[in-house]
């Protein structure tokens, strides 16, 4: 059996049925799939990153199936978003929209504690749960995000409990922590979590409805997927546009006010058509 190094410098035993389905949730087709691992499985050899396994997959889906090469690459796409305008934290607050919660981005004023004020990522609202949100994006996508992140959030969520109970001014009847993370997360992470009720989402955690699911369920693609420039999202994330889905329902005349002409607005629409349509 070849062994293949994983992200985080572990070996493995490389997967035949993870490599093809890998392939499958990108919406290549079953056939296209075991072509491509079929060839992937020529060039193996015992010592063989991730990285170049999944750099010949998606160069082999971009030949047959663009739009199923770009949705493979969805990981990378995410870690691509941009801090300076907090582009993870609001594409969460669009994400949880679809999942049917009520959202705020880091409220104003912050919320008060018993003891500190607090800057929240996102407030998500459904029904009686009130959840406080922290959005932690990571540019390195295989990064794994640590014990200290759930451990601050509880302890947030700790106090605004406390704040809400003795009336401050500014406090919300918060009911549960959240993480919300483009990577997976540490043992020590996982596990102090399930012992406070801290409830993780990031890839593939958890095994059923992680973000990556998540976002394919929706198709509320990252703008980064669109072939859109840094500058182009920014504008677009400060009209209100935080994902695919939002560009196509974007106003003509809205999109022309932020320098996007006609034939650039048919273009990245008529790709984003093609991408949607490409994992129904």
């Amino acid at each position: 059996m070849v062994k293949i190094v994983k992200m985080n410098g572990e070996t493995d035993d490389f997967s035949r049925e993870k490599a093809i389905r890998s392939c499958e949730r990108a919406g290549a087709s079953p056939e296209l799939c075991v072509q491509i691992v079929d060839s992937l499985e020529k060039k193996l050899y015992t010592g063989m990153h991730t990285r170049e396994i999944l750099n010949f997959i998606r160069s082999m889906l971009k030949g047959a199936d663009k739009s199923s090469a770009v949705r493979y690459g969805l990981k990378e796409a995410i870690s691509k978003l941009d801090p300076e305008f907090h582009e993870f934290e609001f594409f969460i607050a669009r994400l949880l929209k679809c999942e049917g919660y009520k959202t705020q981005r880091s409220p104003e004023p912050m919320v008060e504690g018993h003891c500190i004020e607090h800057e929240i990522d996102v407030v998500a609202t459904r029904g009686a749960e009130v959840a406080i949100v922290e959005c932690k994006h990571h540019y390195r996508d295989h990064t794994f995000t640590g014990l200290d992140v759930p451990m601050r959030q509880w302890a947030r969520l700790d106090d605004i409990v406390a704040g809400y109970r003795g009336k401050r001014k500014n406090s919300i009847n918060a009911t549960c922590a959240w993480v919300v993370t483009n990577t997976k997360y540490s043992l020590h992470a996982r596990r102090y979590s399930r012992c406070r009720a801290v409830k993780l989402i990031g890839w593939n955690c958890p095994r059923e409805g992680g973000l990556n699911e998540m976002i394919e369920k929706h198709r509320a693609y990252p703008l980064t997927m669109a072939g859109l420039s840094r500058a182009e999202r920014e504008k677009l994330v400060g009209s209100g546009i935080y994902n695919v889905l939002d560009f196509l329902d974007a106003d003509a005349v809205l999109l022309r006010k932020l320098g996007f002409d006609e034939l650039k607005v048919r273009r990245v629409r008529s790709f984003i058509e093609r991408l949607i349509n490409s994992s129904v």
